[in-house]
């Protein structure tokens, strides 16, 4: 996840392939696949992951 979020800061989500995504992490693009069905599923999960670090704030009344 880390070389995706890398990549998607650098070049945006819709240039950023899986394929890049492998190559960076050192990864076959199936390997990859394993892990995460669309780069859309990716994606969520670098959402997800640099979210868990918030706060869950009080929701108003």
């Amino acid at each position: 996840m880390a070389a995706a979020r890398g990549l998607f800061m650098r070049q945006g989500w819709t240039a950023t392939t899986m394929t890049q995504v492998a190559a960076a992490a050192g990864l076959a693009r199936p390997t990859v696949y394993l892990h995460f069905d669309t780069k859309l599923d990716l994606l969520i999960a670098c959402i997800g992951t640099a979210l868990s670090d918030v706060p869950n704030w009080p929701r108003p009344r």
